[in-house]
C-alpha cells in the first residue's frame, strides 16, 4: 500500500481503548506501549491526542512507558509540533517512528535518527 493506511485515524481512541483493555485484563507486566501518530493527525493534534488523557495515568500506574510514533523523515518542525502538543496530555514519553524501522528506506534512516535526537533529552542516570 506504499506506506499508506487503509484508513486515517481521527484520534488515538481505538489505540487507547485497546491498551486500557489489555492492561485491565493481563497479569503480565508490560514495559512499554507505542502509539502511532500519522502525518494526517497534524491538522487536529489536540483532538488526536485527547484519548491520552485517560490512557497516560493508567500506563503510569502500571509502570508502563509510553512511546509516541511521531517522528517522520524530513519533518523536524512538524515533529517538534507533535511533541509539544503531546506534552500537554502526556508530560513524559519516548519518541519513535510511526511504524518502526522495518520498511524504512535506508536513505531516511540518518534523518530519522537526527530528528529523534533533536526532540529528545538525555535520560537521568545514563
Amino acid at each position: 500500500m506504499e506506506h499508506k493506511h487503509w484508513a486515517e485515524p481521527k484520534s488515538l481512541q481505538a489505540v487507547s481503548d485497546r491498551a486500557l483493555a489489555i492492561l485491565s485484563r493481563t497479569s503480565h507486566p508490560i514495559s512499554y506501549f507505542h502509539c502511532p501518530v500519522p502525518l494526517s493527525a497534524m491538522p487536529h493534534l489536540t483532538a488526536f491526542y485527547a484519548p491520552l488523557r485517560d490512557l497516560y495515568p493508567v500506563l503510569r500506574d502500571h509502570g508502563c512507558e509510553l512511546y509516541l510514533g511521531l517522528v517522520h523523515a524530513g519533518d523536524l518542525e512538524g515533529t517538534k509540533a507533535r511533541v509539544e502538543e503531546a506534552q500537554k496530555v502526556a508530560p513524559e514519553f519516548g519518541v519513535a517512528t510511526e511504524c518502526g524501522f522495518g520498511r524504512t528506506p535506508v536513505e531516511h534512516f540518518e534523518d530519522l535518527m537526527q530528528i529523534s535526537a533533536a526532540v529528545s533529552r538525555p535520560l537521568d542516570g545514563i
